[in-house]
């Protein structure tokens, strides 16, 4: 069993909540059962701006899955029933169109292509493609996380590497070369 169907056969056949984009072209997708994750007041450096000092001295609380999925640094598109509903430099609204398409819709696959483009097929025709741009950012930045109920955060580089470490930030990340394989995972 390759590490990604090691990390994905838990959702797989989970719908999908809470989809929602955040700040720029992040995509964040919640699954299984809702958790709530407190943020407790934090100290920022001496350098933080002032805004930033106000916002890391609140609290903050937020609901998350068992699983929380969190498209990062990548170039994206969504489709339904095969058709380009929204990518990465859609609109706003388009966009929040597109993933009221994807909410609720249950993971029934994942593939890592060669290139490392990651297509997350879902049960109604939704399916959301992660491509790497080597063009506008690094190859060490990071294409998506999946936080587990762990705690562990499985995470995918643009470079093909990854790591599954814990997500207190406690051990060094260590990356390992993801092989990828012909197969692909699919709900049975």
């Amino acid at each position: 069993m390759s590490i990604i169907n090691d990390v994905f056969k838990p959702i797989l056949g989970k719908p999908c909540w809470q989809v929602k984009q955040g700040y720029a072209s992040f995509l964040t997708f919640e699954f299984g059962e809702p958790r709530l994750h407190i943020q407790e007041p934090r100290k920022p450096s001496k350098q933080a701006s002032e805004k930033l000092r106000k916002r890391w001295a609140r609290r903050h609380i937020f609901i998350h899955g068992d699983w929380h999925l969190w498209v990062y640094i990548c170039d994206w598109k969504i489709f339904l029933k095969n058709k380009e509903i929204a990518n990465d430099t859609s609109t706003r609204k388009i966009i929040k169109n597109a993933l009221l398409e994807l909410d609720g819709q249950a993971l029934v696959s994942v593939t890592i292509k060669k290139s490392y483009v990651s297509v997350f097929e879902f049960d109604l025709g939704g399916r959301l493609e992660l491509i790497p741009n080597h063009k506008d950012f690094e190859d060490t930045d990071e294409l998506w996380l999946l936080y587990e109920p762990s705690g562990n955060v499985f995470s995918l580089r643009a470079d093909g590497k990854y790591c599954r470490n814990p997500g207190d930030g406690s051990k060094e990340d260590k990356w390992k070369s993801l092989i990828i394989s012909k197969s692909k995972m699919v709900v049975k």
